[in-house]
């Protein structure tokens, strides 16, 4: 159904296979964690990943299972200035980021001007 490659720090590819039932046990966990942070139909929660990710695809299914809205962010041109605008405008309640994306932006920087 579903097979990621990633780039490792040695610059060789890995690749992940899933199948639909791997795919969607994978989303209902990151439903599940989503709900230990009260998000619920309507929430809008930003998705700050650095990439293109096979965890950011499932974190999205989550959302759509929750009936909560992902406010995405474009990765690879978007400053902290407008996701803080976005996250701002939408009102979103979370933000859900990955390693890459905490070491590309200053995630207190965010949570401080958002606040």
């Amino acid at each position: 159904f579903l097979t990621y490659y990633s780039l490792t720090p040695e610059k060789s590819f890995s690749r992940t296979s899933l199948s639909r039932s791997d795919f969607l046990v994978l989303a209902r966990r990151y439903a599940q964690m989503l709900k230990t942070k009260n998000v619920c139909k309507g929430t809008r929660v930003v998705h700050l990943f650095n990439g293109n990710t096979l965890h950011d695809f499932a974190l999205r299914l989550a959302s759509v299972l929750l009936g909560s809205v992902p406010v995405t962010v474009n990765w690879g041109a978007d400053s902290l200035d407008r996701i803080l605008y976005k996250q701002r405008k939408t009102g979103a309640e979370l933000v859900v980021v990955d390693s890459n994306s905490a070491e590309a932006f200053d995630v207190k920087e965010i949570g401080a001007k958002s606040g």
